[in-house]
């Protein structure tokens, strides 16, 4: 991480593990944050929280320009 903060790659929140109840819930036309398993579900929702804020900065930071 100490290498990426000297870098102009953007980090987010959260991280999406390798699971095979990804692949299933995709495969039955599912999210991410719609597995059988809660604590999967949160990490997604982690993930796409982190996304959804950084949208919306960058788009407050346009508007503002």
């Amino acid at each position: 991480m100490a290498y990426l903060e000297q870098t102009d790659y953007l980090t987010l929140d959260g991280f999406i593990p390798v699971s095979t109840a990804y692949g299933i819930a995709h495969d039955n036309g599912k999210t991410a944050m719609e597995t059988p398993h809660p604590t999967l579900n949160s990490k997604a929702e982690l993930l796409a929280q982190a996304i959804i804020n950084r949208l919306v900065a960058l788009t407050q930071s346009k508007e503002v320009a």
